[in-house]
Order: structure tokens, then C-alpha cells, then sequence
């Protein structure tokens, strides 16, 4: 009896979405006309039986069994079956509306001749125009793509209105309003929005309890008290929370008022602090991936956290890679929530073609984060001791050393939210390693590292239609020592090659004989065209670059090189992208073996450019 609600209530919201067309379009009668004798016409024979007393012209249109025993009746005797044995003409032509408007068929005629019903489906309706009316005099939609010649259904009329509201609430119109409108005989989609007040956060009101400290579930907030509204950041907002598995639901919603301040209220549910998480990914290079994550949240009023992560590649004997890493992030402070503590042990064991190692570290550091209007930024700081061993390859066969390790991220809020679908945003990580003999080491050291990735989409579309994308990478290493490089484990070295860099070049295998570089720099950009070429797969092009030295910001010659091409799939268990890229290099030095030019080809799975 339920299912037989459900479509009975689904019919009801394809008639109230029908009801909302233009005015130009007026739907065709709801009773069918009275035809006696139309069965025996030669216009008849053009119509199939559906059942004994249904009849429809059209070949391609399948009903599921629900939907069947709605239009012919229900064969059950039982105390269900038995209301809805028979079905009347009239009452099959109402549903069969509704079912026909979900498919596009918006102009049915229905005729009866007696008992029988015959059902004439009409021509099926395409979307060929979509626009926005309303909104601020100054704002301009992007243009939604991928939507021509979809079928106008009710579903599109509600996606299409989700879809503008979305946009007007990204541009600070929280409490924004729409109604949809189509007209299927021209094909063509009207919203018109009521965008109200521009909207500023001025509070948030906590429903429900989350057993925390005050202000501990600020800490995820991706917006500041005062910043315009943005219903992303609302969203993200919430992202975070659920990634952090410190509740089962957060629920956040506006409180809409007249005027420019806003409410935001904030649903906690409360759930399982407990979590485990499997991944699986697999790469040309790296072969088959694992990861595990097993994470106790929610500890104590302040929400620390402490978490095991066991990662794992095998690719073949001389290249794999196994680490097993537990830390705990105490958010020790009661008058600032996003303070905290991070203890951190890590085991590695890591084997490329020219070198294996086995590394034991385990640091203290001590960060906290913030929010900007367009971003967030996170520093940590503190001591760490590495003992590493290596087991194939140049350099020292053991190192041993205590350092001070700084790091910084700052990531840019639409970086972030599409990081399942990169198209915007930014992102720059920077790196200091400090170690000297003072404090025990065999060396003196410090190492700077910076990199970051940039996209920008071109033109204003949804989905994008082009992206452009930058990345980079630059480290060196500083030390009174100028022939120190034997000396350092691989932590403090430089390689190039493979899919974080030179896609061209085999992983890892510059510079040549596996000892690696006191500096490098490389640099990569993408163009990537989202469902032009092909409906459903993205094309992309794509030049690496690189250069590496053996002296602190020296860079030598030759420098590497490798354009290449590639698609890229969004499939529901994630992203696969393939590639093909030459290697070369120029400004060879005289006398050396020369690079060559070569082709290479690879793939990933759960990778991004």
C-alpha cells in the first residue's frame, strides 16, 4: 500500500510541475475524449496492447510493475489487490500522465472507445532554451552546460530551479526564492528568482547538544562572523565536521529575516566518534594502492582526535612503498579552538630503482589554524628525530639526527570544495628542515621546500568548459658543507620524475644515479577541456618541466622536458586519468649521454593533476 502512495504521490508532483508552465502552453485536456468505434479504425491498428484495457502508439515507452498494475490494475486478490482490480479509463488516464511527463511526453491525447483506453504519447520534448529572470541588476549567471536536448521532465524543472537558487546564494542572496516555468511545445525553461536581501553572517544559533566546549565546532566553520553569506561555505562548513567524524549530522540552515543580518542556525546530531575508512587506488607507477584509517574523534570537551593510518603500494620487487603512521592532535587550549598539540610517529619503508630505505620518525608539533574570507591557513612548528636507514642506493647507510621542522598550508576555500572535481583555487605548501651537529647529527642542514597548485576556470560556466592549471615545485638545501650531498638521507634530497612532476621521465629517476640533487625546480601546466570532445571523459594537454643542481639555489643544465596529452573520467569511485608523454631534454651538457626522446605512457586511479 505504501509503494502504491509513493507513485500516487509522484503522479500529484508531475501535475503540480505541469501546472507551472508558461502561459504560452496550455496541457491538454485531463479526461479523455469520447470516441465510440475508434478501436475498429484503421488509426487504432497503430496502437499496442498494454493490457486489456489500455492501448498506447508508442513502441520504446516501458512501464515498471508498479506503474503497470496503476494503468491495468492489480492481479492480487489479496486485501491490497483487491481495491485496485480494475482501474477506469479515466483514472489510468490520469495516472499515465503523470508517468509520460517523467519521460518527456508532455502533449498526450487520450482516447476511449467503451472499456478501452487508447493513449496516444505525443511528440516528446527537449530542452532547447534555459534562462534566469531576476536577480541583481548587476549580477550575470554562468552559463549552465551539458543540459541542451536533455528531456524536459519535472526532475530537470527542479534541478534547474535548485541550480539557479545555488548560484544566486553563492553571490550572498541567502533567503532567495525561484519558481521554474517550461514551455515543452518550444522547449524552453524559465526561473525567475526573487534574490530578497544581500545577506551578512552575524550569528550562529546551536541547536541540540554536541557534549563539546563552546566554540569547538567553530573550528570547522569555513566563514568568519561578519563575512557576506556564501551557501558554499555553508556547505563546506559542513564537509569538514563530517570528514572529522566528530558528529553523526550537522545541520545548518538560515534563519530569514528582512534585513542584511543573518542567523545561521546549527543542528548537531550526535553519533559513533568511531570510524574506519578503506581506500583502494591503483597508478602505472605505483602499481596497486591501499589505505586504512582507523580514527577516534570527539575526545574530550575540546574534540581531539587521535588516528592509525597504514598506506601501501606494490608495484614489483624494487618498487613499493609501506607506512604505518599514528598521531594524536590534543586541542589542549580552553580560550582558542583551534590551537593544538600533535604528536606523530611514523614507520616508512620506501623502495625505488636506486634506493630503499627504512625510516623510523617521530615528532612533536605544535599549530593552530585560521580562517580568512577566501581561505584558510594552517602553521605547525616543533622537534622531530629521524632514524633512517638505507638499504640500496647512495648516501650513508644510517642517519640519525635530531631537527626543527616549520610548515605552513594555505588553501583557498574553492580549491577545497571542489577537491573531488578541481576547477578553482589555490593551494602552497612550504617546508623547513633544520638540523645541525650541535644537536648530535652527523651534518649541518636546512632544507627549504615550496610548491603549490593554481586553477582557473576560463569564461563562466557550470561545469566549467576549460581549466587552466599551474603547478610548481622548489626546494634547495643550504649547509657550510658544499660536498654534503652523500651525506644526507633521502628526507633532505631532491628527485624528479614521474607523475608528481615529469610525466615523461620515469618515477624518481633523476638525476641520474640515484643520488639526488641539493636543488631543484619544476613546473607543470594543464589545459583541460570538461566534456567537450568526448560526452563524458575530459581531454587534457599538459607541459612538465624541471631542472635540478648540486648546490644550494644552483640549478644546471640540461633542463628536462615533457608534453604530453591525456583524459580524465569522473566515475563514481573516482577519478581515472590516462596519459602519453614524450621526455626530452635541452641544453644538454657536452660530453654527457644524451636523454633521447622517448614516449611514455601511464595512468591513475584517485590522482589529480
Amino acid at each position: 500500500m505504501r509503494s502504491i502512495s509513493v507513485f500516487i504521490t509522484t503522479v500529484f508532483l508531475s501535475l503540480f510541475a505541469l501546472a507551472q508552465e508558461t502561459p504560452e502552453f496550455q496541457p491538454p485536456p485531463l479526461l479523455p475524449e469520447m470516441r465510440d468505434g475508434f478501436g475498429q479504425t484503421n488509426e487504432a491498428r497503430a496502437f499496442r496492447v498494454l493490457c486489456p484495457r489500455v492501448r498506447i502508439n508508442n513502441d520504446d515507452i516501458k512501464f515498471n510493475g508498479m506503474e503497470t498494475r496503476l494503468l491495468c490494475g492489480d492481479p492480487e486478490r489479496d486485501q491490497i489487490g483487491e481495491p485496485w482490480r480494475d482501474i477506469p479509463p479515466n483514472e489510468a488516464s490520469f495516472f499515465i500522465r503523470g508517468f509520460l511527463q517523467t519521460r518527456g511526453f508532455h502533449e498526450p491525447k487520450f482516447y476511449q472507445d467503451g472499456s478501452i483506453l487508447f493513449v496516444d504519447t505525443g511528440p516528446l520534448s527537449r530542452l532547447k532554451s534555459f534562462r534566469i529572470v531576476g536577480g541583481p541588476s548587476t549580477w550575470d549567471p554562468p552559463k549552465h552546460r551539458l543540459i541542451d536536448d536533455a528531456l524536459l521532465t519535472p526532475g530537470l524543472l527542479n534541478e534547474l530551479q535548485d541550480w539557479s537558487i545555488s548560484q544566486i546564494k553563492n553571490e550572498g542572496y541567502a533567503c532567495a526564492t525561484a519558481e521554474s516555468r517550461a514551455d515543452p511545445r518550444r522547449g524552453e525553461v524559465v526561473v525567475f528568482l526573487a534574490p530578497g536581501d544581500f545577506k551578512y553572517i552575524k550569528r550562529i544559533e546551536d541547536t541540540g547538544d554536541s557534549g563539546l566546549r563552546e566554540g569547538v565546532l567553530d573550528r570547522y566553520n569555513a566563514f568568519r562572523i561578519g563575512d557576506p553569506y556564501k551557501e558554499r561555505l555553508i556547505r563546506l562548513t559542513q564537509r569538514r565536521t563530517a570528514n572529522d567524524d566528530i558528529l553523526q549530522a550537522l545541520v545548518m540552515r538560515e534563519k530569514c529575516v528582512p534585513g542584511p543580518d543573518l542567523t545561521i542556525v546549527r543542528d548537531v546530531v550526535l553519533g559513533s566518534a568511531r570510524s574506519l575508512r578503506i581506500a583502494l587506488g591503483a597508478s602505472s607507477e605505483e602499481g596497486a594502492k591501499g589505505r586504512v584509517v582507523v580514527r577516534q574523534s570527539r575526545i574530550g570537551e575540546s574534540a581531539s582526535s587521535a588516528e592509525v593510518r597504514i598506506l601501501g603500494s606494490y608495484l614489483r620487487e624494487l618498487v613499493n612503498h609501506q607506512s604505518i603512521q599514528a598521531k594524536f592532535r590534543w586541542y589542549y587550549s580552553a580560550v582558542d579552538a583551534r590551537e593544538f598539540l600533535e604528536p606523530d610517529i611514523i614507520f616508512d619503508h620506501t623502495a625505488e630503482e636506486d634506493y630503499e630505505t627504512q625510516d623510523f620518525e617521530t615528532k612533536l608539533m605544535v599549530g593552530l589554524n585560521r580562517e580568512a574570507r577566501s581561505g584558510n591557513w594552517e602553521i605547525r612548528a616543533g622537534p622531530g628525530y629521524l632514524d633512517s636507514l638505507q638499504q640500496r642506493g647512495p648516501g650513508p647507510d644510517r642517519s640519525s639526527l635530531l631537527y626543527a621542522e616549520f610548515d605552513a598550508r594555505w588553501l583557498e576555500h574553492d580549491f577545497e570544495w571542489f577537491n573531488t572535481s578541481p576547477r578553482t583555487g589555490e593551494v602552497i605548501d612550504a617546508n623547513i628542515l633544520v638540523t645541525t651537529e650541535d644537536w648530535g647529527s652527523k651534518f649541518t642542514a636546512q632544507k627549504l621546500q615550496v610548491a603549490g597548485q593554481k586553477l582557473w576556470m576560463i569564461g563562466r560556466f557550470d561545469p566549467p568548459l576549460l581549466i587552466l592549471g599551474m603547478r610548481f615545485n622548489v626546494s634547495t638545501v643550504f649547509s657550510p658543507n658544499s660536498d654534503i650531498t652523500n651525506e644526507l638521507p633521502v628526507k633532505f634530497l631532491t628527485y624528479l620524475g614521474g607523475e608528481s612532476d615529469l610525466r615523461g621521465f620515469d618515477r624518481q629517476s633523476l638525476p641520474r644515479g640515484g643520488g639526488g640533487a641539493l636543488s631543484g625546480v619544476s613546473g607543470s601546466v594543464e589545459a583541460r577541456l570538461h566534456r567537450v570532445i568526448l560526452r563524458r571523459v575530459d581531454t587534457f594537454a599538459f607541459l612538465d618541466s624541471g631542472v635540478l643542481g648540486g648546490e644550494a639555489l644552483k640549478i644546471e643544465m640540461p633542463v628536462f622536458m615533457s608534453p604530453g596529452v591525456g583524459f580524465r573520467y569522473e566515475s563514481p569511485v573516482g577519478v581515472f586519468r590516462t596519459y602519453a608523454a614524450q621526455r626530452f631534454a635541452i641544453a644538454e651538457v657536452p660530453g654527457e649521454d644524451p636523454y633521447g626522446r622517448e614516449w611514455r605512457f601511464g595512468f591513475t586511479f584517485g590522482e589529480e593533476f
